[in-house]
């Protein structure tokens, strides 16, 4: 699945950025060594981390460097929670498609719904995740118009997001 490739491309772009740092919220000086420990220690800075990805617009080319290094963090540290338990169905390929930064910010949208309500159901959390990315999308910060995206937002517009993405859920 591409969620590996792009994790993987993720840590390497922590190697090749190492001297960025992100000035809202602490990073660990080395993002690939965090532990499941760790994830206590992190958490309000990931929350951070987090509201800033939502709101950056890409748009913005000061901040490219922090926002890779920041979504960095966000994969490395979400895959080394053990429970943040994110995990990525078919249709989330479509999200990377649009955007390689949608990946992030569905992952990001999904972390901090389950971190404000402790709520384990996948489909809250996949909900909060798509619609993380619908309204980084509908808000323009920067993203080209697409298709895609543009029939998510008509759907969310019309009250049916949830019933699209039970049905997206339910593919293999």
């Amino acid at each position: 699945m591409r969620f590996t490739s792009l994790f993987l491309c993720g840590v390497l772009s922590v190697f090749a950025f190492d001297g960025v740092s992100a000035q809202e919220f602490n990073m660990p000086p080395d993002i690939t060594k965090i532990k499941a420990e760790d994830c206590i220690t992190y958490k309000k800075d990931i929350l951070e981390c987090i509201n800033w990805l939502q709101t950056d617009p890409l748009t913005d080319t000061r901040y490219k460097d922090k926002r890779m290094v920041s979504n960095s963090f966000l994969i490395t540290w979400l895959s080394s929670c053990p429970d943040a338990g994110i995990t990525t169905r078919p249709y989330v390929d479509q999200f990377s498609d649009v955007s390689s930064e949608f990946v992030a910010l569905f992952m990001g949208g999904w972390a901090k719904y389950y971190y404000a309500t402790n709520d384990k159901d996948e489909f809250a959390c996949n909900m909060a995740g798509v619609k993380s990315v619908v309204d980084y999308y509908k808000s323009d910060k920067g993203i080209p118009k697409n298709a895609f995206m543009d029939k998510l937002v008509a759907i969310d517009k019309e009250g049916k997001l949830k019933k699209w993405l039970s049905e997206e859920m339910k593919k293999k």
